[in-house]
């Protein structure tokens, strides 16, 4: 708890009492105790909170996301069902002119790729997830590269309750 020469001392400061000196050193003692044991429960915390933050950071490509490439014709919409399997990538492309499976799907990290086979022309995608969208990269039918940024779509709410 305390050193003797510390009791000593304050002692010396509240002669009139001496088991006055003696709670004080109880208290004090008490607050620096219960000040580790906060300051452990505090780290303890801060160490949730930070594993809690990196999960919820993890990389979550699955779900739907809309883009819009654009074309000599004007925009055309594109809406990808992404859906992770371990290392692989699976899901859809939809298009107004219906849905195309994905083939080859790669993920590596917050890089993954795909290829998408249109009337036999099959077209690569390059893509980097980027937590709220997601760069897709791919080489047109002349072979012209095309940029376009995909976004979720948010789910629908269930307003059944």
């Amino acid at each position: 708890m305390m050193s003797y020469y510390k009791l000593k001392a304050l002692e010396k400061r509240h002669p009139d009492n001496p088991g006055k000196a003696y709670l004080y050193c109880a208290f004090l003692h008490n607050l620096i105790m219960k000040g580790v044991i906060m300051s452990r429960f505090f780290y303890f915390c801060m160490v949730a909170f930070l594993v809690m933050t990196i999960g919820c950071n993890e990389k979550d490509i699955n779900g739907k996301w809309k883009g819009e490439m654009q074309t000599p014709n004007g925009p055309f919409e594109l809406i990808y069902d992404f859906n992770v399997i371990g290392d692989s990538l699976a899901g859809t492309v939809t298009s107004p002119m219906g849905a195309i499976p994905i083939s080859n799907g790669k993920v590596n990290g917050e890089m993954f790729s795909f290829d998408v086979d249109v009337n036999g022309m099959t077209f690569s995608q390059q893509c980097k997830f980027m937590n709220d969208s997601i760069s897709l990269k791919v080489n047109g039918m002349q072979g012209e590269p095309r940029e376009m940024i995909l976004k979720r779509v948010p789910e629908p709410k269930d307003e059944s309750m």
